[in-house]
């Protein structure tokens, strides 16, 4: 079709329907697209390619677009094809989810029966993967393992597809800590046809051995095959690149870094009021989180927690002093809190948004070495106990939000969902301070690593306390933590941010967790 390719630019689809937009060939359409975000994404990894389209699509583009696929639906060729390409067009100019989606999920059984069409199989999977859709991603990836087999990259994401689906559809087992050894034996079976198929020594056929292990609840062996997985080629789905931020337990460092040290440089902590018994609440905010959710979150910190300590560690803004004192007034609590100057990161989306959720974890040590106990959650949702209820036997614990301190737990979850970051509490104590010490080295390496490798510094932290709780499990005493901390959690496609503002809101945060 002569047309040439460009980055982050739409101009050849306009001008490739614009001749004849009532005649338009949605499906060669689809398949620009494709090409183009093959190039974007490169050869190792695959990227929910949607979201990427919105910041390159003006308004008026967007509009034409959606009414050249709506002139070709209105022909009434409702043809299962035709809606699977006008659901993959519209969700790359749409925040939402398109009526076409909805009419094309029942049609899925009918399309893959014998569907042979590469684009549209391929939007399929990326379709039911960014929803998502489990079951039918499941289906749909069944089908495009066989028909990509021998096309190498495009195998290796239909093979993602289908270990992604596999595991997402086990997480209510897990859950529930009903998953059992055939379920995991199951899993390992497909891997080992998988492997057949797309070769054994490959990066996705690692992760997958990964994955198998942590539901064994063999952590280290998890970790060595991430570690392995690194060295390997494979093109991978962008969630399964987290496997790069896996370091060995070995390497991990207990004593200040230089990299920590560089960036504690601009950290400037306003220790005004003193830690009472039960220690602090120590949150990690930029400007637009404290805007949104912290009234909320101080109100009910405030009701389990009159008069105590909050400690606010703000990324790139400093809250007015009249401020932070008409707060502290009105919810009886008082608020301490720290200015860290990040300018360079306001034009780094990369690492941005992954350094704010971090930095509570990445300063760690020198807050828990300055009020003895710390606990540690996200901002946008509620507190639902007493901070004094986690120390009330005197133990110096560390406690975490994870299925991996409960011994009559069977199975773990992917290793970066293993501890949750959002809910965590700690105790001044040698081997704590060692805890402390190695997740934040980590975390400050991190951000070189992922600057240096255009990775996103996203789940870091999660990773962080994972290697952590690793290399610590023998000399930390790991309590599981439930009850602190309440949030609305669970991906969807879009509005996630409202979902958060309208549970922080509404929920009941008075009456405890069960």
């Amino acid at each position: 079709m002569g047309i040439i390719v460009a980055q982050n630019d739409i101009t050849f689809i306009l001008s490739f329907l614009k001749s004849n937009p009532q005649k338009a060939d949605l499906r060669a359409l689809l398949a620009q697209f494709h090409k183009a975000e093959a190039l974007l994404d490169g050869p190792d990894v695959q990227r929910i390619p949607y979201f990427r389209w919105h910041d390159s699509i003006t308004k008026q583009q967007a509009k034409q677009l959606q009414s050249m696929v709506q002139g070709v639906c209105n022909r009434g060729d409702n043809a299962p094809e035709t809606v699977a390409v006008a659901a993959g067009l519209l969700m790359r100019v749409t925040t939402g989810e398109p009526a076409a989606v909805q009419i094309l999920k029942p049609l899925v059984p009918q399309l893959l029966e014998d569907c042979s069409d590469e684009t549209i199989v391929f939007e399929l999977g990326n379709l039911f993967r960014a929803l998502p859709n489990w079951p039918l991603l499941q289906q749909v990836a069944r089908a495009a393992v066989t028909l990509f087999s021998g096309k190498q990259w495009q195998c290796n994401i239909a093979c993602d597809w289908l270990m992604l689906a596999n595991y997402r559809l086990l997480v209510k087992k897990f859950e529930a800590n009903t998953v059992s050894p055939s379920d995991i034996e199951e899993l390992e079976f497909e891997i080992d046809q998988l492997a057949g198929t797309i070769g054994e020594d490959t990066k996705n056929i690692a992760f997958y051995r990964s994955l198998a292990a942590t539901l064994n609840n063999q952590i280290e062996a998890a970790i060595d095959w991430k570690l392995k997985a690194r060295t390997l080629p494979g093109k991978i789905l962008v969630l399964f690149r987290r496997l790069e931020s896996f370091v060995p337990i070995s390497a991990l460092k207990r004593q200040p870094s230089t990299s920590f040290i560089q960036l504690e440089n601009s950290v400037v902590p306003h220790f005004t009021h003193p830690a009472p018994e039960a220690g602090v609440l120590l949150v990690s905010i930029d400007k637009r989180y404290f805007e949104l959710y912290a009234e909320k979150l101080l109100e009910s910190f405030a009701y389990w927690n009159s008069g105590g300590v909050i400690h606010l560690h703000c990324i790139n803004f400093e809250p007015a002093t009249d401020q932070l004192a008409a707060l502290e007034q009105h919810h009886t609590v008082k608020i301490n809190h720290s200015v860290d100057s990040r300018p360079e990161l306001e034009n780094a989306p990369n690492l941005y948004a992954g350094y704010c959720a971090g930095a509570r974890y990445l300063f760690l040590p020198r807050y828990l070495e300055h009020y003895g106990r710390v606990a540690v959650s996200d901002i946008d949702g509620v507190i639902r106990v007493p901070l004094a209820e986690l120390w009330q036997d005197g133990n110096c614990a560390v406690h975490l939000t994870s299925k991996l301190v409960s011994p009559e737990w069977t199975s773990t979850r992917l290793l970066w969902e293993a501890i949750a970051a959002g809910s965590f509490a700690i105790a001044d104590a040698p081997p704590n301070r060692d805890f402390a010490w190695i997740l934040a080295n980590y975390l400050a390496e991190q951000i070189d690593f992922c600057r240096d490798n255009g990775l996103r510094l996203f789940y870091t932290d999660q990773i962080g306390l994972l290697l952590a709780y690793a290399a610590s499990k023998d000399t930390c005493d790991f309590r599981p933590l439930t009850g602190l901390f309440s949030q609305q959690g669970r991906w969807q496609f879009s509005g996630a941010g409202d979902a958060k503002t309208q549970f922080q809101s509404s929920v009941n945060y008075k009456k405890p967790l069960k």
